[in-house]
């Protein structure tokens, strides 16, 4: 499953897990921002698309280097989830 975890830092975290609840249980052990799982999608390919997704969004990338968090503009997440849907529908096919 791919997710979207964001904090109140406005900061957006795109990732897989096969448990996301239990992934932002782990992420928000130690980390001061307070965050909450913002979507999920079940997409095919997963590592592939999120690999995909980070390729596309590198500029918007929170801190350079290997980081999956970024900043993204209301745009850029009406087109992510848009996008996210459209995969989301090809995996049920």
């Amino acid at each position: 499953m791919l997710y979207i975890i964001n904090s109140d830092q406005d900061l957006y975290k795109i990732g897989i897990s096969h448990n996301p609840e239990k992934r932002l249980k782990q992420l928000q052990t130690g980390n001061g921002c307070k965050l909450r799982l913002y979507k999920t999608y079940s997409v095919r390919n997963e590592a592939i698309l999120e690999k995909k997704i980070h390729n596309m969004l590198w500029q918007n990338k929170a801190i350079l280097g290997k980081s999956e968090w970024f900043r993204l503009c209301p745009e850029t997440l009406e087109w992510l989830d848009d996008f996210l849907k459209e995969q989301s529908m090809i995996a049920l096919g």
